[in-house]
């Protein structure tokens, strides 16, 4: 399962104008 090792991972986008969006994975939910 992949899911728990997610948590603590960090998510950066660059917007076109060249901003940064980032953000902490803090909860992750799986189904199987």
């Amino acid at each position: 399962m992949v899911a728990p090792s997610l948590i603590g991972s960090l998510l950066v986008k660059r917007q076109p104008k060249g901003d940064l969006l980032w953000g902490v994975i803090v909860e992750t939910e799986a189904y199987g």
